[in-house]
């Protein structure tokens, strides 16, 4: 199963059909390039021809998609070139789409089907896509001591949903965690905005995932979306997205949040942050998995279910969602299409979860002839410009902004150093000798480090 991914970013910018869109890398395995897209049809179009369509209708039309925004150009040699990088290292290819022109963001793009492979892209853990949102800084991962806390909200005033049911499915899902107590499910008891707000007020502890179970509405009149919260006589109230976004945004260690409702990741052509979860991204929420159309009730709990079984595997987000969409897609109809995760994090790691401790760990920090042993090893193995791939690659990180600059004996000293504080001497380790498998010094180092546990 792939957990680790290379970035395939590319930037959507403003156009129309006439001209079309201009298409742009910002991060690739195979360095940038530029195209401009041209639509078959206009984006309200195509929105509205997604709808209904049958499996075939679904591969004709995400074909089409594909064609439009990789199919041959230097974007699409790019793209083609990243994923070759990418299996050969064993790893998937994350392609984000960064849409700054909110006419495309109306296009259901998890539909876009690669013909050469027989598939959605979204249903390949080769290539997760995520829609990547804007954010003045990169959020990191959020170091949690067990339990993770998650907060869940399932309301219906309706009473057209079997809230029962959907409860049921996250809570077999997370069963194992919270027996292990790495995990801890709290639903709250009253369906109002208050009792959203009196939850995260602080006095019961951080909580890292918000899970909102329900119906979701887009007021095309008011140009926003909103979720069905209970009213405070007994009846229903319609939360708009800019108040619910309000709630949540001010408790600093969530995460994640996770709208299971119809039409919560609806927005409009003028508007790119105009539903429920683009409002909340925009306020802060590092990722929002929401609906962007309106999902039966039975493929509803097979998501919820087996996204947080994922999760409870250890699997980073990306890597869980597409386990979740082919769940999902194992009954009938595109259900499995309909979430939209949108992300501020680098990527799907969200949460830095404190490892159960275990007799045969390794040691979290080296002693001085292993420190010795392995700054000479990289020394020997690896020029700087290695190293910072190296980096890159395996680490997920930047190499000048972990060892500044210098000579390659003061960087991979700093690195080193850096591994240790931040628990990462293990990956930067089999990163090493992952990249250079014959090298029998990093080999030699690998087995003293851990046998001394």
């Amino acid at each position: 199963m792939i957990t680790d991914y290379l970035d395939f970013e590319l930037e959507l910018g403003a156009g129309d059909p006439g001209a079309g869109w201009p298409v742009t890398i910002v991060q690739s395995p195979a360095g940038n390039a530029r195209a401009v897209l041209h639509l078959p049809a206009a984006p309200g179009a195509l929105a509205l021809a997604a709808q209904g369509l049958d499996e075939a209708g679904a591969r004709r039309y995400g074909q089409e998609l594909f064609d439009a925004l990789l199919g041959h150009s230097l974007v699409g040699n790019s793209y083609t070139e990243s994923l070759g990088m990418a299996n050969a290292l064993g790893k998937g290819l994350r392609v984000r789409l960064r849409i700054v022109d909110p006419a495309l963001a109306v296009i259901p793009w998890e539909l876009i089907y690669e013909q050469r492979f027989g598939e959605f892209m979204a249903l390949s853990h080769e290539t997760p896509l995520l829609r990547l949102a804007e954010a003045a800084q990169p959020l990191q991962a959020l170091a949690v001591t067990p339990p993770l806390r998650i907060l869940g909200l399932a309301v219906d005033p309706t009473g057209e949903l079997d809230l029962a049911a959907e409860r049921a499915a996250v809570e077999n899902a997370l069963a194992g965690l919270v027996q292990r107590r790495q995990a801890e499910l709290v639903w709250l008891s009253g369906g109002a905005w208050r009792d959203i707000q009196r939850a995260l007020r602080g006095s019961q502890g951080d909580w890292h995932v918000f899970h909102f179970i329900g119906h979701g509405y887009f007021d095309d009149t008011a140009g926003e979306g909103a979720v069905l919260l209970a009213g405070e006589n007994g009846g229903a109230e319609l939360l708009d997205a800019s108040r619910l976004g309000r709630l949540l945004a001010a408790h600093a260690a969530l995460r994640l949040a996770v709208l299971s409702a119809c039409h919560s990741a609806a927005s409009t052509e003028h508007d790119l942050y105009a539903g429920a979860a683009g409002t909340l991204v925009r306020r802060g929420v590092p990722a929002v998995i929401a609906m962007q159309f309106a999902v039966p009730a039975s493929a509803a709990r097979e998501w919820s279910r087996t996204f947080y079984e994922a999760l409870a595997d250890g699997m980073p987000l990306e890597g869980a969602l597409t386990e979740a969409r082919i769940a999902t897609s194992m009954g009938s109809g595109l259900g499995w299409a309909a979430p939209v995760a949108y992300l501020r994090a680098p990527d799907g790691m969200l949460f830095t979860m404190a490892p159960a401790p275990a007799a045969n760990t390794a040691p979290a920090k080296l002693s001085g002839q292993q420190f010795a042993a392995l700054h000479q090893a990289l020394l020997s193995a690896f020029s700087q410009e290695e190293l910072r791939r190296l980096v890159r690659i395996e680490l997920g990180d930047n190499l000048e902004a972990i060892a500044g600059t210098g000579n390659l004996s003061a960087i991979s000293g700093e690195l080193i150093s850096w591994a240790e504080r931040n628990g990462r001497l293990a990956a930067l380790i089999q990163g090493a000798r992952a990249a250079r498998p014959g090298d029998q010094a990093l080999q030699a180092l690998d087995r003293s480090w851990r046998n001394s546990a």
